[in-house]
This record gives structure tokens, sequence and C-alpha cells, in this order.
């Protein structure tokens, strides 16, 4: 019989610490999962077609497949007033060009980039880029499929050793020191072991018997 595990479950087994408890551990035993590059399949032929995505992982004692189908959406593309008055802007959008401007970005606020996944996607500026410490989810991927950060290096306003650190770094101990007035910008393209590590970890915790 196969096991179903529903929203429910997660939501009482995968709590926001012990998750993230869970990825750290992913990522600190990163070497011993094997993560290869998502594959990208366009539903149709148009530049606005859905994508599907299907990102495999294995380690000794599981596999995984995560599939996504992205639908493009309209995105709100003037954000001016909304960044320059935020300590924390996560923008999550398909687009092809910044709707983040870096020169609207307030002193000292923290940049999420997580939305756009292929060379050809950008969701914020060069200046952006400029003004802050670069970090990513993974060197492989930012490297490979994030124009947030590959079109800033085609350009010249980054360098790939600009980019600070990603997860395998942080989690393995570089220590990041942040001043008040730091700009910084995560850009993440996904990983699938964040994901395999957090269902083998429900999954674990639903064949423990109850209390």
């Amino acid at each position: 019989m196969l096991d179903v595990i529903t929203a429910d479950h997660i939501d009482a087994e995968l709590p926001w610490p012990f998750a993230i408890d869970v990825l750290r551990t992913g990522f600190l035993a990163g070497d011993s999962v094997t993560t290869p590059q998502r594959h990208h399949h366009s539903m149709g032929t148009d530049d606005d077609s859905p994508t599907l995505l299907l990102m495999p992982s294995w380690s000794d004692q599981y596999a995984g497949v995560k599939l996504v189908t992205v639908f493009p959406a309209t995105s709100t593309t003037d954000l001016g007033a909304a960044c320059a008055a935020a300590d924390i802007v996560t923008c999550a959008t398909m687009s092809s060009t910044p709707v983040v401007s870096g020169g609207s970005l307030n002193v000292g606020c923290h940049l999420d980039l997580v939305g756009a996944f292929t060379p050809a996607m950008r969701e914020t500026d060069d200046v952006a880029i400029r003004r802050a410490r670069v970090f990513v989810d993974t060197m492989a991927g930012a490297l490979t499929e994030a124009g947030d950060i590959l079109q800033p290096i085609q350009s010249g306003a980054l360098r790939e050793s600009d980019i600070e650190a990603d997860f395998f770094s942080l989690c393995r101990g570089f220590e990041v020191q942040r001043a008040d007035d730091d700009i910084t910008l995560f850009k993440s393209v996904g990983h699938a072991l964040e994901d395999l590590v957090s269902a083998a970890a429900v999954y674990e915790a639903l064949r423990q018997p109850p209390a």
C-alpha cells in the first residue's frame, strides 16, 4: 500500500526550527547526496510557455524527484516606493527584466531573489548587485542558471569571486560579519537536496511509533 504524506503531516512533523536544522544537516553532509543539474522542459513554443522542472536527488538511503510546473503570470514592475521603505525585500517572479531597482534599496536592507530560474530571467539590476554583498544557495546552480548572477558577470558588475558564500560554506562555519549599513542579497535557484532531506525527515518521523 502506498503511503501518502499530506500537508497536515508536513506541518506537524516539520516545524520551522526543525526544518532549519534538517537543512543545515543536509548541507553539512552534502558530499553524500548526489544532486544533478535539474532538467528544464518548455511545454510550448512561445517565450511565455509553461515550464516543467525535474529535480532529482539521492543518497545511500533515499531517492527523490521534485516536479514543478511553472506558469507565467503578469508581475509588478514598479516597486520603488515599497523597496525604499522596506528592511527586507523578497522577490519571486519570472521576469526577464529587473523589477527591483538597486537605487531604491534602503541602506541596511536585505534582498531575496527567489523567483527567476534561468539565465534569461532577472529580478534586479546591476546597481543592486554592485551595492550589495552577494550570497547564493549553491555556487553550481547560481553560475549555470541564475540570470541575476550570470548577467552581471557578463556586464562586469560582478565577478565570481565577489560571491561571498553559498549554503554549503555557510553551514560549514563560514562567518559573516554584517554592518548595520550593509545591503545583502541572496539569490536562490533551488536545490533538490533541500527537498530530499526534508521529505526524508518527515517520512522518518511518521514511521516512529506513537508515544
